[in-house]
């Protein structure tokens, strides 16, 4: 069973993927059913039938096994189909060790090899206590921790100058070129999408009558096989029923002729915030709903980064502006 915190940090990971949430998209329960396999102490327990005869059935143990594989399988975060998606170490190494042993291809009502498998499993609850594996972990908990405090520094700065704010998104579609080398072709376009983040801040934020307090960027890869860089556009709104100041739009058609030319690229607004994640775009500090929509935009932007990156083990968020820390 999932917490609730759990629950929105899968849905949110599904909602950045393009996916619907759904079994193999449910990344908490994924990581879940992993640990419970590493529990495994037999496959296999006796058990007397009504003609009186004892015969060997296969066990909790071994119908988690069975039921579990097929769904890790055809996880989109770690199996290749979200290409240059970057899966925490845990799910990174089991999904490799479930692969080179076999033991992911195993189907429901598949006869098992109980010995094979606990020493499998054994191996590789070693290798969880090595070096090499804490290394990994710490490098990759060090780096969510660092975005998670520039975050809360953003928000807190935020709050002290604005009773309330709009958030309102920019995005930016790279296409991953399937025909180059896979590395080449994600540098390719990640490089280029980071060397105009300043120049589109810049572009954003050049109209007072937006009254821009703050830009932050979410890098993002979705089951399109496209980088996304989400710009998350925060403008000044002092009351729940005030009409938003977003209204110059004129920047936008500067970024398309920065990012669009000579290629496959697309920029465009959206309405459907965070994929449809956060169902309202306003933050008033003395609403009702302000912590439960801060929760969600927090999951979106921060939490998604403790489970899948873009490329690499780098932080997918950055803050490009802030009007109150800049004051």
């Amino acid at each position: 069973m999932l917490t609730e915190s759990q629950r929105i940090q899968s849905q949110a990971i599904a909602a950045m993927a393009q996916m619907p949430y759904s079994p193999t998209t449910c990344i908490n329960s994924i990581v879940h059913g992993c640990q419970e396999i590493l529990k495994t102490k037999s496959v296999y327990s006796p058990q007397v039938d009504e003609d009186g005869v004892k015969r060997m059935y296969l066990n909790q143990y071994g119908h988690k096994l069975a039921s579990t594989m097929p769904i890790i399988k055809d996880c989109p975060y770690i199996n290749g189909r979200i290409a240059h998606a970057k899966a925490h170490p845990f799910l990174e190494v089991i999904y490799r060790f479930l692969s080179q042993t076999g033991l992911i291809c195993i189907q429901p009502n598949q006869e098992l090899n109980q010995s094979f498998i606990l020493e499998k499993i054994q191996q590789f609850l070693n290798y969880l206590l090595t070096r090499q594996y804490a290394q990994l972990i710490q490098d990759w908990n060090e780096l969510l921790l660092e975005a998670k405090a520039q975050f809360d520094a953003y928000i807190k700065c935020l709050k002290k100058i604005v009773s309330g704010y709009d958030v309102h998104e920019l995005l930016c579609y790279y296409p991953i070129n399937q025909d180059m080398y896979p590395n080449a072709a994600l540098a390719n376009q990640s490089d280029f999408a980071k060397s105009m983040d300043k120049e589109i801040t810049r572009l954003i934020c050049q109209s007072e009558e937006n009254k821009v307090c703050g830009v932050l960027v979410k890098r993002e890869l979705n089951i399109h096989n496209q980088l996304v860089h989400r710009y998350l556009i925060f403008t000044e709104c002092q009351y729940i029923d005030d009409p938003s100041s977003f209204t110059n739009l004129g920047f936008i058609e500067e970024v398309k002729h920065l990012i669009e030319p000579n290629s496959q690229n697309r920029v465009g607004l959206t309405s459907n915030h965070l994929n449809g994640f956060l169902l309202s775009n306003r933050f008033i500090k003395k609403s009702s709903d302000f912590k439960e929509q801060m929760k969600l935009l927090k999951a979106y932007v921060i939490s998604t980064d403790q489970f899948i990156r873009v490329g690499g083990i780098q932080p997918t968020f950055d803050v490009l502006f802030s009007k109150a820390q800049k004051d």
